[in-house]
């Protein structure tokens, strides 16, 4: 839920911030800027927002939609989004996104399947850190199992570990 999501956020561009990365984080709500204002973060988000080192987006901000959906044209568009980082200076690039802002410009569950596991790729390619965020109350059982094995490292209970049941993109 919210609650959760917003610890979870909180922490990962605190952290990110602080060490100077470039954060880039896709929220379902359409004013998701204001979402992260209020998150209590030790960084100061305007100074953040204004010199670009974090872009946030909302729902009225898609980057696709489901008649266009291409899984290397999503990842060329995080590539993209690394790389331009690179550029301004940033060592590591830290990306996030809800489902609920990816799932509207998606054509259904298979295809963030398919999406999700080939994301993994980018890792292996850029230096950029990547936090997938789902509500469990949105989504159904054979999905979530589905999702688990595409995620190298999962949360449980606020603990991150390596995800014994993971498949890379090959085997997947």
């Amino acid at each position: 839920g919210p609650a959760e999501r917003n610890a979870i956020l909180r922490a990962f561009l605190d952290a990110g911030l602080g060490a100077g990365h470039k954060c880039l984080i896709g929220l379902q709500d359409p004013d998701a800027p204001s979402i992260i204002r209020r998150l209590g973060m030790q960084a100061d988000v305007d100074r953040c927002l204004a010199s670009q080192q974090l872009d946030v987006l909302g729902a009225d901000d898609p980057q696709f939609s489901p008649e266009d959906f291409s899984i290397p044209e999503m990842l060329a568009f995080w590539d993209r989004t690394v790389a331009k980082a690179n550029t301004e200076g940033y060592e590591v690039a830290r990306l996030s996104a809800e489902a609920a802002w990816w799932g509207p410009q998606l054509p259904g569950g298979q295809a963030l399947i398919a999406y999700e596991s080939e994301l993994n790729t980018l890792t292996a390619r850029q230096l950029a850190a990547i936090l997938c965020l789902y509500d469990l109350n949105d989504c159904t059982g054979s999905l979530v199992i589905e999702l688990v094995k595409t995620h190298p490292r999962i949360m449980i209970n606020g603990l991150v570990v390596k995800n014994p049941w993971y498949v890379s993109p090959e085997d997947f």
